[in-house]
């Protein structure tokens, strides 16, 4: 199968979505005189995360297209998950420990009360991470842990669509009648916004069973679903005082229902469309698809370092704002760039390396590890 371009260009709007929400709050506190651009709409921009959790549910339906199932697939995927995942998210995430022990109050959030360890690992212990977008990647992480535990049964993969659709009706379910609280760990097992990654597998199923048909149609859909949600949730952002958690007037079943949705059609109709020829992408919107996640990863650092330096530079009114946010949104591609060649890429195929010469790990002549996993761990897509 072809790259599939138009996903790598919802993932580079999806990350640039959150960079301009979190850069509202660098402008409140940093711009000259409390005058802003962006405002409280800008924090709508939450949506680019229900758009990378359906984005990961396609994806990993599109990757897992050829596989039946098998202790060694699913061990391959986990494999090709965590040295994606890990790698960059311990060294953006290391990087803010030293300044959370010197100056805590440096930290986006105010955080005080850290679980390093837990931290690293992605561990949902009632709290955001230190790096808070970090709280996203529990999630994915999650996804990933059932989606390998299918794939350890060779079901095939048609049917691996009903054990997913299992999978979201128990969450559903459950957490409609449980309502766990944010301490558990329930929280993130029955958390709605998993349906969000099932949402995005159902989507590949219908684009690779109906080929892109009725794609038009499918982004008409999506886009005017997220129109009406985006209006519900500024509508409630102006109603609300300033600094108010977007969490507490958009719950996470309201994200589902109207971001989630959105979602689904929306990268159903860019895929479908694209496999059709009518939409074709190249040039630095894909570029910045394939920085995405250290985009979204460092952006965080950058803005906060930027927002340190705009702060002794602001003067009052609008016209420092319109230099900097741009300039700062810049500045965060540009990084994320240097991230994904200098770190993420690099570090991405050394993990896989270093796991593989370990699984071929002998002892007495016989392999430790391999033989049991299945002997062979290609080398991933």
């Amino acid at each position: 199968m072809n790259k599939l371009f138009s996903l790598q260009v919802l993932r580079a709007i999806a990350a640039l979505i959150v960079v301009l929400a979190h850069l509202d709050d660098i402008e409140r506190k940093s711009g000259g005189g409390g005058a802003t651009l962006l405002g409280k709409w800008a924090n709508t921009g939450i949506f680019g995360v229900d758009l990378f959790f359906v984005l990961s549910g396609f994806i990993m339906v599109v990757v897992s297209t050829k596989q039946e199932g098998s202790l060694r697939q699913s061990a391959v995927f986990l494999r090709n998950r965590t040295t994606r995942i890990f790698p960059l998210w311990w060294l953006c995430f290391g990087a803010l420990v030293p300044i959370w022990l010197l100056k805590p109050e440096m930290i986006y959030g105010g955080m005080t009360d850290v679980n390093l360890l837990k931290d690293a690992f992605l561990i949902w212990d009632g709290h955001s991470p230190l790096l808070q977008s970090g709280w996203t990647l529990i999630h994915e992480v999650y996804f990933y842990v059932i989606f390998s535990l299918i794939l350890l049964v060779p079901l095939g993969h048609a049917n691996r669509l009903s054990a997913l659709l299992f999978w979201a009706l128990i969450v559903a379910t459950c957490a409609l009648i449980i309502k766990p609280g944010s301490s558990t760990y329930l929280h993130v097992i029955l958390h709605p916004m998993t349906l969000e990654f099932v949402g995005g597998a159902i989507a590949a199923y219908a684009w690779q069973k109906g080929n892109g048909r009725l794609a038009g149609t499918s982004l008409t859909i999506g886009l005017t679903v997220l129109i009406v949600g985006i209006s519900v949730l500024a509508t409630r952002l102006y109603d609300a005082p300033v600094g108010t958690a977007t969490s507490h007037i958009f719950s996470s079943w309201d994200r589902t229902l109207w971001f989630g949705t959105a979602s689904v059609f929306i990268v159903y109709g860019f895929v479908g469309l694209e496999t059709r020829g009518l939409l074709k992408f190249s040039g630095l919107p894909v570029k910045i698809g394939d920085w995405s996640y250290s985009l979204y990863l460092t952006h965080m650092l950058t803005i906060n370092a930027a927002g340190l330096v705009w702060k002794k530079l602001s003067h009052p009114g609008l016209i420092d704002n319109a230099i900097a946010i741009p300039l700062i949104l810049v500045v965060c591609v540009i990084v994320s760039w240097l991230s994904f060649i200098i770190v993420e890429r690099p570090s991405m195929i050394l993990s896989r390396k270093y796991i593989e010469r370990v699984l071929r790990t002998q002892v007495r002549g016989r392999p430790l590890f391999a033989t049991a996993l299945g002997a062979r761990f290609p080398h991933p897509t």
